[in-house]
């Protein structure tokens, strides 16, 4: 009960109170898929390119993570905004990519949320114990929470694998 009252429950007040929120027009400032802080920076070319692929779906999550990950490592270390923005500009969406040269896993087993670092684990049980703005709610995990530690307890079969393990595991992968 600890935990949940310290740390589960403040996340999922958070999470509801967000989805409450009128949502604001999004802006060439405000929507992350224009890239603004790389425009910011001196290069529009490169968030160009980057968002005619998202316009045109040959972006996926993972590159959106992955480029975005790259770009956070230019703004420690400015030399590096040219060779990145070569690098973006000849190859994309896949510039940046991982030496396997995967995009992605092979299959994904829950829905991920790569901007907002969340992996969705389930939905809450229509049950009286449960308050009544939870039931039947969708819940999700961020590595904040993850970072805490995190303890699973049910009889062997009970799906704690399945339906908590693997979904973390996975979203530590695709991070």
């Amino acid at each position: 009960p600890q935990v949940w009252r310290r740390y589960a429950a403040p996340a999922l007040r958070r999470m509801w109170d967000d989805a409450d929120a009128p949502a604001a027009p999004l802006t060439p400032h405000s929507d992350p898929a224009l890239w603004p802080e790389l425009r910011a920076a001196g290069a529009p070319d490169a968030a160009d390119r980057l968002a005619a692929e998202a316009r045109s779906g040959a972006m996926t999550d993972v590159d959106y993570a992955r480029i975005d990950r790259a770009w956070q490592s230019v703004r420690a270390r400015p030399g590096r905004l040219a060779a990145f923005t070569d690098t973006v500009l000849r190859h994309g969406a896949t510039a940046c990519a991982h030496p396997s040269g995967a995009r992605d896993l092979p299959v994904r087993t829950c829905q991920h949320d790569l901007v907002a670092r969340q992996v969705r684990i389930g939905t809450a049980v229509e049950d009286p114990r449960n308050p009544y703005d939870h039931r039947g709610a969708g819940y999700a995990l961020d590595p904040a929470l993850l970072g805490t530690s995190l303890l699973a307890v049910g009889p062997p079969g009970c799906g704690k694998t399945g339906r908590l393990v693997r979904p973390v595991v996975e979203s530590l992968c695709l991070e």
